[in-house]
């Protein structure tokens, strides 16, 4: 365990310590949203050379936009469901670079090639796709292996009590603290898993 974790576990415990420590977590969210809203105004991004990241969550780059729909709306830039097959909210032709990480296998491949369309749609000639999805073989092989250190690590943060469940998390899932996926949600999300063979090839394709 942790120093911080520690602390906080013993603030906690203290009498109205609950109330402080949300108080305080509370006031560090103000200022970093006054902080990016600083940031955002002096750092506008190019219209004729954009930087898109597509379903960043909570994030932020000087410079760059962030099309998302499930993130604070500070941090969003285009709101867009990319399930709902709509045109993104970008002009043709206009993105120098277009990224995205740990998304597009959260999606369906009629999804994900209407995604893909619209990138190619919004790329400038010589502009640049980079495409980040999780390491297949290495979660089989780690499933098949019983690693459940490998579902562990600091960097992916799954939850599930037991390791079927984090196994599904790991392409299916977001990080939510407390959250331990419920059998009806891992069990509508197998078809996903059934068809990452075919979007990873897709994206292979694209992006070599």
């Amino acid at each position: 365990m942790s120093l911080i974790h520690t602390a906080r576990t013993v603030i906690e415990h203290l009498p109205f310590g609950s109330i402080a420590l949300h108080k305080y977590r509370a006031c560090l969210r103000r200022v970093e949203k006054r902080k990016l809203r600083q940031q955002k105004a002096a750092f506008v991004p190019d219209p004729v050379n954009r930087k898109i990241n597509i379903g960043g969550g909570n994030w932020y780059r000087p410079y760059w936009e962030n099309l998302d729909l499930y993130a604070d709306s500070d941090y969003i830039d285009h709101h867009l469901d990319i399930r709902s097959m709509a045109a993104f909210p970008v002009a043709d032709g206009t993105a120098a670079i277009v990224f995205t990480s740990h998304c597009l296998e959260h999606l369906p491949d009629d999804v994900v090639a209407h995604t893909l369309k619209e990138v190619f749609r919004i790329l400038k000639p010589s502009g640049v796709l980079r495409i980040i999805v999780p390491d297949l073989e290495k979660a089989f092989c780690a499933y098949k292996n019983k690693d459940l250190v490998f579902f562990m690590s600091d960097e992916i943060s799954l939850t599930g009590d037991s390791l079927e469940r984090r196994f599904v998390n790991f392409f299916a899932s977001y990080k939510y603290n407390g959250y331990s996926g419920g059998l009806s949600f891992h069990l509508k999300r197998w078809r996903i898993i059934s068809s990452i063979s075919t979007t990873t090839a897709l994206l292979a394709g694209v992006y070599l």
